[in-house]
């Protein structure tokens, strides 16, 4: 994710999410931990991390469980045409 899409994020505006986001929120709506995460998307934990940082602060939330409720309620990742 770039600069601009994490300034945006911060600034209350709705940036799509980007693919790489899109196939991290799907593993999450899984249950996998950041460590399965990390070894499916060949990243590193630390990366995955910052990752799920960025899908908070994308989402208006702080916990994971705050993100998957938000992300099923706004219908995102659902489908892999949807924003």
């Amino acid at each position: 994710m770039g600069a601009q899409q994490a300034m945006n994020a911060r600034h209350g505006d709705d940036p799509q999410m980007t693919d790489e986001q899109r196939r991290l929120m799907r593993l999450v709506l899984e249950g996998r931990s950041r460590k399965e995460i990390a070894a499916h998307l060949n990243l590193s934990i630390i990366t995955v991390r910052t990752y799920l940082s960025v899908l908070y602060g994308l989402f208006r939330v702080s916990t994971r469980p705050e993100l998957i409720v938000r992300c099923i309620k706004e219908e995102r990742v659902l489908d892999s045409n949807a924003r």
